[in-house]
């Protein structure tokens, strides 16, 4: 896990800060280089698990809010989490009028004056295939609804948003949900 989230949230309290996010590493960009070279890594299974549960304990114990509406967060407190929503809510455009998926993958799927926003939308094979949940691992999961794993994390892994969440540690230590993270 990362030793230092007890420092970000004791920075925070310092400067008033009334709330602080974290977002998954995704070795893409600078990130790669700084994976690469030994000076950062991506968090996977259950160390991902124990960072999440450290930043819910610091941020409660701080009282500095933290975003625990993406996937995955489901998993560390009922109550918790949001479906992530690549593929139903929302496309980005460039400057040039070219369209992605998301703007943390180098991948477009076409461009708005040629297809046109509601077209690339509604009836993309990659949109589409997203909807229908037709994604390794994730796909099948009870808990698909609630989460839908991390498809830029996917990207990165295999380059393309089907695959599963290699972060994912669903099944891997089943969480205790009877005791909800408190502070202290």
């Amino acid at each position: 896990t990362s030793p230092w989230i007890p420092d970000f949230f004791d920075m925070a309290k310092k400067t008033g800060a009334r709330e602080m996010n974290f977002v998954r590493l995704i070795t893409a960009g600078h990130a790669e280089k700084m994976v690469r070279e030994g000076e950062d890594a991506a968090l996977l299974g259950i160390a991902l698990k124990e960072a999440m549960e450290n930043i819910l304990k610091y941020s409660r114990l701080k009282g500095v809010a933290t975003n625990t509406h993406k996937s995955l967060w489901h998993l560390i407190e009922p109550g918790l989490g949001a479906p992530n929503n690549i593929g139903f809510s929302g496309l980005i455009v460039d400057y040039k009028g070219r369209v992605k998926v998301s703007s943390r993958v180098p991948s477009f799927i076409g461009h708005v004056f040629e297809e046109g926003l509601e077209k690339l939308f509604l009836d993309h094979p990659v949109m589409q295939k997203l909807r229908r949940g037709e994604i390794e691992g994730c796909g099948t999961c009870p808990d698909f609804k609630k989460c839908r794993g991390d498809r830029n994390a996917s990207f990165e892994s295999f380059g393309h948003f089907f695959g599963p969440d290699e972060g994912c540690f669903r099944g891997l230590e089943k969480p205790d949900h009877a005791k909800p993270l408190r502070p202290g």
